[in-house]
C-alpha cells in the first residue's frame, strides 16, 4: 500500500456536483466499488470536503468476531501522503485508503457483552481514484495511482458520462410495502418490558434496534440516496457500493449522519482510529448507554442483529489522516434486500407508544426516499 506511487491534479471549478459526478462515473465499471462521502450541507468545518472513490481495487469482509479495529495494520504508521496544500495530500492519502462500514460487535465483545450469533459482518475496501471537492474554494482535486494513467482516465470519463435523471417527487403518501423486525405487537411487548427495567439510579434510558425490510426490485440504490438525501437535515451522508463479492453478491451501505467519532486531516495530530473509535462505540445514542448493565438488558431483550446500526462509516489512509461517521441512519442493500436500521429510544417514565412513533417519524426520510426511487 505505501509503495503506490499517487498522481493528483487540481481542476479550479468542480464541474459537476459530488452526486453527480458519482452518478456520471460508477455506470463505467458495474460490478466493482465506488463510494461516496459527502458534505450534504457544507459548513466550512467538519464538513469542507466531498468525496468520490471509483475503480476500488480490492475488498474483504471481516467476520462478526474479528477485530476489525486491528485490520488495518500499520497504515497508522505510514508516512502521511505529500503534496502542497491540505486538500491534494487529503487525495492523495484517500487514494490509498481503507473505507468501509463497521458493526459494533466487536467493540462490546471487548467489554464483554454478548451479542447477537447473525450479527452482520463488517465490509472493507482498499484503493481507488478518487476526487476530493472542496467546499470553501469549489475547486475539485483528482488523484490516484500514477500508473495506468488513472486521473487523466478518470477525468475524461467524469467529462463524457451521464448525468443520472431526474427522480420522481417524493411524496409522503406512497405506499411502501416494508416488513418490520420486530412486528408492531411485538415491538410493543419489548418496548413495554423494557420501559419497566428503567430505573432513576441505575439505568434511566436504553435505545432498542429495530429493522425494516423491502425488496429493492429493479431500483437503483444511488437513486435511494440521492431521494434520502434531499429530505433529511443531516449535514453528512454516505454511499459505498462495495461491488460484487463472491459471499453475498451485490453490497451497498447508505445513509445519513450528523455525529462524527473521529476525524484527522493531514499534518494534524490527534487520537488514533483504534483509540478514538474504541472509546466511542457502542455509542450511546444508538444503545442508551455504555454502561455494561445497559447492554446486558439489551443483549437480553432484542433478539435479532443490529447489522451496522450504531456502528461507524468512513475511512482510514496512511499516516492516520481519517474519518468516521456514525451509523445510525442507514440502510444495507445485500443481494437485492433493502435493510433500514432505526432504534426506539425509551426514557424513564416515557410512553413505549410514543417513543415508537417518534422512531417511526425518523425512520420516514429513508422509506418516502425508497417510495420515491420507484417512482
Amino acid at each position: 500500500m505505501s509503495e503506490i506511487a499517487i498522481a493528483t491534479q487540481r481542476v479550479e471549478a468542480a464541474p459537476f456536483s459530488p452526486v453527480e459526478a458519482m452518478g456520471r462515473l460508477r455506470a463505467y465499471t458495474p460490478g466493482r466499488g465506488h463510494f461516496l462521502l459527502e458534505a450534504i450541507r457544507p459548513d466550512g468545518g467538519e464538513n469542507r470536503f466531498s468525496i468520490v472513490g471509483y475503480r476500488v481495487r480490492s475488498g474483504e469482509m471481516v467476520p462478526p468476531w474479528s477485530n476489525w479495529l486491528d485490520v488495518f495494520g500499520d497504515t497508522e504508521a505510514l508516512a502521511e501522503a505529500e503534496g502542497t496544500s491540505e486538500v491534494e495530500r487529503l487525495a492523495a492519502g484517500v487514494a490509498r485508503a481503507f473505507v468501509g462500514a463497521f458493526t459494533q460487535t466487536f467493540p462490546m465483545q471487548q467489554m464483554d457483552i454478548p451479542a447477537p450469533k447473525d450479527a452482520g459482518a463488517s465490509l472493507i475496501m482498499a484503493g481507488a481514484t478518487v476526487l476530493v471537492f472542496d467546499h470553501d474554494d469549489g475547486s475539485m482535486t483528482a488523484a490516484g495511482p500514477a500508473k495506468g494513467n488513472l486521473v487523466p482516465r478518470i477525468l475524461y470519463e467524469l467529462e463524457h458520462g451521464q448525468t443520472p435523471p431526474e427522480l420522481a417527487a417524493s411524496s409522503a403518501d406512497a405506499p411502501i410495502a416494508w416488513s418490520a423486525v420486530p412486528d408492531a405487537d411485538k415491538l410493543m411487548a419489548r418496548c413495554t418490558r423494557t420501559a419497566d427495567l428503567l430505573d432513576e439510579d441505575d439505568l434511566p434510558r436504553l435505545v432498542l434496534a429495530r429493522t425494516w425490510n423491502m425488496p429493492l426490485g429493479k431500483v437503483d440504490p444511488f437513486d435511494i440516496y440521492r431521494a434520502w438525501r434531499e429530505q433529511t437535515d443531516a449535514p453528512m451522508g454516505y454511499f459505498i457500493d462495495f461491488g460484487e463479492t463472491p459471499m453475498q453478491g451485490a453490497v451497498c451501505v447508505l445513509g445519513v449522519g450528523d455525529t462524527v467519532l473521529h476525524q484527522r486531516r493531514p499534518g494534524i495530530e490527534g487520537p488514533s482510529w483504534k483509540d478514538a473509535l474504541g472509546a466511542a462505540l457502542p455509542h450511546p445514542s444508538c444503545t442508551g448507554t455504555r454502561d455494561p448493565l445497559g447492554l446486558r438488558v439489551i443483549a437480553r431483550v432484542e433478539d435479532q442483529s443490529r447489522e451496522l446500526y450504531g456502528g461507524a462509516v468512513g475511512y482510514i489512509a496512511p499516516g492516520g489522516v481519517a474519518t468516521a461517521l456514525l451509523a445510525q441512519q442507514s440502510m444495507q442493500i445485500i443481494g437485492g434486500l433493502c435493510t433500514l436500521s432505526g432504534g426506539v429510544e425509551l426514557e424513564l417514565d416515557a410512553d413505549p407508544a410514543d417513543a415508537i412513533a417518534a422512531s417511526d417519524k425518523r425512520a420516514a426520510h429513508a422509506l418516502t426516499a425508497v417510495a420515491s426511487a420507484q417512482g
